[in-house]
């Protein structure tokens, strides 16, 4: 089975997760995505790094392409992203990016 990969902006390459890692939620969020849901959120770096339970350097290095978190630090993101109401959309839909959900059934509590 061949290793899927890809490169950074800096022409490093990168292994790709399989789709079978991925599991069936697409656990994997991009950079972009996550630039774009801290934006959505109006949080900083530092906030999402709290939230998450992970380090500043490692929420720095993942959205500016230079370090790709492992799964469990990933999903990390993920989750802090998604209970703030961030939804995560795929390559299936419309490409890939992010939305708020409704503001009706969000609770901005930190």
């Amino acid at each position: 089975m061949a290793m899927v990969t890809s490169r950074n902006k800096y022409n490093r390459q990168i292994a790709e997760p399989s789709p079978a890692r991925r599991g069936a939620a697409g656990l994997v969020i991009s950079p972009a995505q996550c630039r774009g849901a801290r934006a959505l959120l109006s949080i900083s770096q530092q906030d999402l790094a709290e939230l998450a339970g992970v380090s500043l350097a490692l929420i720095n290095h993942f959205e500016s392409g230079r370090r790709r978190p492992g799964l469990i630090r990933l999903n990390a993101i993920r989750e802090a992203l998604l209970v703030r109401g961030v939804d995560f959309l795929d390559q299936a839909e419309s490409g890939p990016g992010v939305r708020l959900r409704e503001r009706e059934r969000l609770s901005f509590a930190r």
